[in-house]
């Protein structure tokens, strides 16, 4: 199953789906929606990070950080 990548279109008050962006100026993006049409721009910077859990390395004491 593929994913796709939405986000809130303030003007519809719903979650659209990402059209097309392309980068305006310095971590700027503007992003149009579909199937409404409206664009948004977005900081173009990570606004959070991304999770990690630790696994047991073959039960030695060491672990290993994955995503």
């Amino acid at each position: 199953m593929k994913s796709t990548r939405t986000t809130f279109c303030g003007e519809c008050r719903a979650l659209r789906w990402v059209e097309d962006w392309s980068e305006m100026r310095d971590e700027m993006l503007a992003i149009v929606l579909g199937p409404c049409g409206h664009t948004v721009e977005r900081t173009a910077r990570l606004e959070w990070a991304p999770g990690r859990r630790l696994v047991s390395i073959a039960g030695v004491g060491r672990h290993a950080a994955t995503s």
